[in-house]
């Protein structure tokens, strides 16, 4: 397999200099052949717009430069990535002057794809994408702006897998091999699971905490799903433990008994609710706490793994996406391994049990089987099991039916079906 890395850094870049030979390390761990493509080293002319390389020479540019090199190279790899300072929420100008000139590896007729309009593909095959972007301290624009402009890329290039993120030119060592094996292995790269410190790997098998985000005492779709997976992974040989993140943060003595049980934990679990598009505001304050307190340590050389499960009361699994991306940029700022996310949608359909549901919740109960046997093996969770359990758990038609029956039975249960619809805050 080969992999092109795309070296947007200036002279002296001392980051992003770093930032590829973390690349090459893991690559050629993985057994990839590297190579480096020293953009600024490189004579490729600005793109002038004349179209020749669709209708003069079709399929390669006019410009005879390292343009065409850079083109041919982002077709014949198997994977490319794009590595860049980012200048005001953009790639730097030699990054950007090799995609400007990628522009013969696409046709020039229009397509409709989804809601958009695109360039017919030239290829059948195209490469898988990763990109890093190196963002200065505190800058938030750029960072924000960067994300959406190759969010955007990607919807030009479509790629089958993508892999990207954006790091602080202060971000130290391990947070960049934290984030660059997790673009790696978003981009199609088989990163292996943990190899620092994972004591289960010689026959033993890790203790794993959950960390319950639901404020309900009882009748919680968290923790149906939560111990669901942790009694899988008891069968397993693992041995497991749950704290309520509510109660975790009432008290130092709460707090303490928190830090504690993380730092026992070769794996950590997150399950809980989605509350206006995020978390409940109690879990971002144990996120916060937890924060301060692990912050740049190396709990004894253990790389602990963090897994996330994010369920929602919509139809659409989703709408759950924002609250896992948060998750993972805190497991990242705590310095643990971020092992992935799932997203789970039709919550309260869930209530009663994922094996009292049988075949409409199989789905559900693979994905959560084949992660807990990933996580108690310190293995690579498979890409499927997060596209499965986020399928949807019956028509939306259907839900949508079934969830107004319930919200109107439960309002005629406390005699206020005739106000439902007040409007106690209109201004008179």
């Amino acid at each position: 397999m080969k992999a092109t890395i795309y070296n947007g850094a200036e002279q002296n870049d001392a980051v992003c200099e770093k930032s590829k030979n973390i690349m090459s390390e893991e690559l050629k761990a993985a057994g990839w052949d590297v190579e480096e493509l020293v953009l600024r080293d490189m004579k490729i002319a600005p793109c002038v717009g004349c179209f020749g390389c669709w209708f003069k020479t079709p399929g390669e540019c006019v410009i005879n430069d390292q343009g065409r090199e850079t083109s041919a190279k982002s077709i014949q790899s198997d994977l490319t990535i794009y590595l860049t300072p980012v200048k005001f929420g953009a790639p730097s100008r030699y990054l950007k002057a090799a995609l400007d000139r990628s522009v013969p590896n696409a046709m020039p007729f229009f397509v409709k794809e989804g809601n958009e309009i695109h360039h017919e593909r030239r290829y059948d095959r195209y490469p898988q994408l990763a990109g890093l972007g190196i963002v200065a301290d505190n800058d938030v624009e750029s960072e924000r702006l960067f994300r959406q402009l190759f969010d955007r890329n990607m919807k030009n290039f479509r790629p089958e897998k993508v892999g990207f993120d954006v790091a602080s030119v202060s971000a130290g060592d391990d947070e960049l091999r934290t984030r660059i094996r997790q673009v790696l292995k978003d981009g199609g790269v088989n990163i292996s699971g943990i190899t620092d410190g994972k004591n289960w790997k010689n026959g033993e098998k890790p203790h794993v905490l959950m960390l319950s985000g639901t404020p309900k005492a009882k009748d919680s779709v968290s923790e149906v799903l939560g111990n669901y997976l942790l009694k899988k992974m008891e069968t397993d040989g693992c041995t497991t433990a749950t704290l309520r993140m509510r109660s975790a943060i009432k008290n130092d003595a709460s707090l303490q008994e928190m830090f504690e049980a993380v730092e026992k934990a070769d794996v950590v679990v997150y399950s809980g609710p989605l509350y206006v598009d995020s978390f409940p505001s109690h879990v971002i304050e144990a996120m916060e706490k937890i924060t301060e307190h692990f912050a740049g340590r190396k709990f004894d050389g253990k790389k602990t793994r963090f897994f996330a499960i994010s369920n929602c009361g919509f139809p659409e699994a989703f709408q759950n996406q924002a609250s896992l991306d948060i998750m993972r940029y805190f497991a990242l700022k705590c310095g643990f391994e971020w092992a992935d996310g799932f997203a789970v949608g039709a919550g309260p359909a869930l209530f009663q049990g994922l094996e009292k549901m049988g075949g409409m919740t199989s789905g559900i109960r693979k994905a959560l089987d084949m992660a807990a046997k990933a996580l108690a093996n310190a293995d690579p969770i498979p890409e499927e099991a997060s596209a499965m359990i986020s399928k949807d758990l019956m028509p939306a038609w259907v839900y949508l039916k079934m969830a107004t029956m319930s919200m109107k039975d439960e309002a005629k249960k406390n005699k206020v079906t005739d106000q439902l619809y007040n409007k106690p805050y209109a201004v008179k």
